[in-house]
């Protein structure tokens, strides 16, 4: 973990890559575990999306400091990754727990910030990923 996190700090590392790959594998443990001891609700509903929230601030740092150029990418990835378990409950019914309520916000807020601040280079990136 700890030379991980050692190598975001190198330039010919994509730090946005590295970052989302330890939030997905950490996220895995964390629910993992929490199914043995029993807090698997808990960790569904609170830590997990935290953990999103976390990893979609710090891409977006990331993407507006312009590190590299698929930073944007997983940007992207994450804010989507925000906005499908919102969407998941309400389909379904479920009630949503407030921490997915606030990762769908920061979703938007960030898109729009996304959006606002490199809006060309956001929408050449969309075209350019899903060939629009």
């Amino acid at each position: 973990f700890e030379f991980g996190i050692m190598k975001l700090f190198k330039k010919k590392y994509n730090s946005a890559r590295i970052l989302t790959i330890f939030a997905v594998i950490v996220s895995l443990l964390i629910l993992g575990t929490s199914y043995f001891v029993g807090y698997f609700e808990f960790v569904g509903q609170f830590v997990i999306p935290i953990i999103v929230i976390g990893t979609m601030i710090s891409n977006f740092i990331l993407a507006m400091a312009g590190q590299a150029s698929n930073t944007l990418v997983y940007l992207l990835l994450n804010l989507l990754v925000g906005i499908v378990p919102y969407m998941v409950f309400y389909v379904s019914g479920k009630e949503t727990a407030i921490c997915w309520c606030i990762s769908l916000i920061v979703s938007v807020i960030l898109i729009v910030g996304a959006i606002i601040f490199k809006g060309r280079v956001v929408l050449q990136e969309i075209q350019k990923r899903f060939s629009v």
